[in-house]
Parts: structure tokens; sequence; C-alpha cells
């Protein structure tokens, strides 16, 4: 195994789904070798030589700067982290309440709770509510996540700039598109959310590349072209943002319904 270019090996319980209804590794140990540089797994050993190869990682750790080791206590295991699909991080400030209405009503959910949290989020006021939901995220090991940001730009840019702030979580985030049936205020004008929208995918990419990670290495932060749900688009803002989407190769999310 090369380790010249650094590695983090792992030994004790290592848990794992390789499939629906199935988890493996809480009876046997096992060893994990991951590169220090591009953080990908270079090996993983579940088998009877797993603890000598450990004990031969440790050893060699204690005697070079390229490799660390870790062996896991007997109350301690390792375990993927969590990808969460879905998350209005506009929205954390509440999060968990707001149950007691429906969702488009005049007094509904949108109306009541979420439109007006998400228009008082700008540059000032976004970081905090930010930094609480990328630490709870971490803190619950969520390693990866889906991210609707608030259909205002300087909102959107400052989850980015919390997550390169914090190291993670790896966000593939977009700022949300609506030019119809929201409140006045917060309502998009077409042309002016199609523009916001290429400068927060042209500004998301410069932020991740900034960074300089190894070639190869999935982005901190990437953009995703964001229309919030069909009833909030008209269909020249879903075709503009179509465009986008292929222009600049992103990935697109969209409600089918509100998920909170």
């Amino acid at each position: 195994m090369d380790v010249s270019q650094g590695v983090l090996a792992v030994f004790g319980t290592l848990v794992d789904a390789p499939r629906l209804g199935v988890v493996r590794g809480l009876d046997t140990p096992a060893l994990i070798v991951i590169s220090r540089t591009n953080g990908k797994i270079v090996s993983v050993q579940r088998d009877a030589e797993a603890a000598s190869a450990a004990a031969a990682l440790e050893a060699r750790a204690a005697e070079s700067r390229t490799v660390e080791f870790v062996r896991l206590g007997p109350r301690e295991f390792l375990l993927p982290g969590f990808v969460d699909c879905h998350v209005h991080v506009a929205q954390w400030a509440y999060m968990g309440t707001g149950i007691d209405r429906p969702l488009m009503a005049d007094d509904g959910f949108l109306a009541k709770y979420a439109f007006p949290a998400e228009s008082s989020l700008n540059s000032r006021t976004a970081p905090s509510v930010y930094r609480a939901a990328v630490d709870d995220m971490l803190r619950h090991g969520t390693t990866t996540a889906l991210v609707f940001g608030s259909a205002r730009l300087d909102a959107s840019e400052a989850y980015v700039a919390t997550v390169l702030e914090r190291g993670g979580p790896r966000s593939l985030v977009g700022k949300v598109n609506m030019d119809r049936y929201c409140p006045e205020g917060y309502v998009e004008a077409t042309a002016q959310s199609l523009a916001d929208t290429e400068a927060f995918i042209v500004g998301t990419k410069a932020a991740n590349e900034a960074l300089g990670l190894p070639a190869g290495s999935p982005p901190l932060v990437a953009p995703v072209v964001t229309p919030r749900f069909l009833p909030t688009c008209t269909p020249e803002l879903l075709h503009g943002l179509g465009a986008l989407a292929e222009k600049h190769d992103c990935f697109i999310q969209v409600s089918a319904t509100e998920c909170h």
C-alpha cells in the first residue's frame, strides 16, 4: 500500500448498510484506510488478517508522519455520513413547528411561516441561521446535503460562505426561484430571478474552485438550479432555468410538494 501521500487508518467497529435491510460490521472489527489527499477510501479489510494489518499500520504511524492511525474503543464505531436529500436551511429557525396550517392557503404554512422567515434573511441576518443549520447537520452526522436556500441572492450566497467557513457539510445548494403566487416584496421578477440564478451558479463554482481541492475531488459546494415548485414558477421562468442548467452543467432540484 502506497502511503507516501498520507493516509488515515481506522481499526475497530465499522458499520455500514450495503443494501436495504442489511447491516454489517457489528460483530467483526475491520480496517479502513483513507487518503488524506482527496478523502477517498483506499481499502477496507474485514477478514481475519485485518487485525495484523492494523498493527503494522499502527507501528508505521509511530515512525512516519504520512500515516495517522486511530484504534476505536470498545464503545466506539465508525459509519458512513448521512445524506439529507431535501433541506430548507432558510426555515431552520422554526424547525419542527408551524404544522398547524395547510400549505397553500391564504393563511397557510407558506404565507404565515415560510415566506416571512425566508424574506427576512439577507447577508447580515442569514449567517446566524445558517451556522445553526450547518452545525446541527454536522453534529448529527449529516455530511452531504441537497439544500434549498432563499429566493434572495445575498442570503443564498451566505449559506455558501457558511459551508466554506465550517468546512462542511458537502452541499449542493440552490438559490430558490419563484416569480408568482408569493408575497409582495418576496416574489421575483422573471428576468431578475434568472440573472440572480446565473450569478449564484458562477459565484458558487468560483468559490469552490478557490479552495484548491485535489484534482478529482468532489466539490465542497456546488450550485443546483432550484425552482421552488410548480405553482410558484411561470413557464417562462422554468424554460429559462432549464437553459441555465444546460449551459452551466448543473443539477436541478424541485419540490413535488413542499417537505419540511
